[in-house]
């Protein structure tokens, strides 16, 4: 992406935002922050915490990880809710995965493949309709890694879902859930 095309992604995804919170009748104060220093940027506690996307695995160092859990447990009041979902990485580090193109984003018309994968790194490649193909590099995380994790950050009561289900093959899942609650 070129220098001006990035910096106004965060303008277009706030002004987005405010047009989805207004079609449900709500309003509210967007924030950006790096997720390292979140507490340095809002205010108060919060009754949930969603990190959607597979974005938690864009944290390639264990420290970074484990910082980000702590700003979140912070953040949240007690009895609050994490959300993380990410792809099924313990899949596709056995090489058994598949995206369904069911689940999330990426439109009509495109997919997504492994293009390299190893225990510090995974390399999706995305084919979209009319020839565009783009990478995205992340960590891959594995599901008890990230369990792991949320307890060592004290969180409780981690559950984990495959696709939205309670009951879930770790071969045919595209995406993990994990559900943490504080204490």
């Amino acid at each position: 992406m070129e220098a001006s095309t990035t910096a106004t992604i965060p303008a277009i995804c706030q002004a987005r935002t405010r047009v989805n919170a207004a079609r449900h009748g709500q309003s509210f104060p967007i924030v950006q922050s790096d997720w390292r220093r979140l507490r340095e940027n809002i205010d108060g506690r919060y009754d949930a915490i969603v990190c959607l996307g597979s974005s938690f695995p864009h944290l390639f160092q264990e420290s970074e990880r484990r910082a980000v859990l702590a700003e979140f447990h912070q953040a949240l009041n007690p009895g609050g809710v994490l959300v993380v979902d990410h792809r099924n990485f313990d899949a596709i580090r056995r090489h058994r995965y598949r995206s369904s193109g069911n689940y999330y984003y990426c439109g009509t018309g495109a997919s997504v493949s492994v293009a390299h994968i190893d225990d510090r790194l995974c390399r999706f490649r995305y084919d979209f309709p009319g020839g565009d193909t783009h990478h995205l590099e992340v960590y891959p995380i594995l599901s008890a890694e990230l369990s792991d994790l949320l307890v060592d950050s004290g969180f409780a009561a981690v559950e984990e879902f495959g696709d939205f289900d309670r009951n879930f093959d770790d071969d045919t899942t595209d995406f993990i859930i994990h559900v943490a609650r504080k204490p």
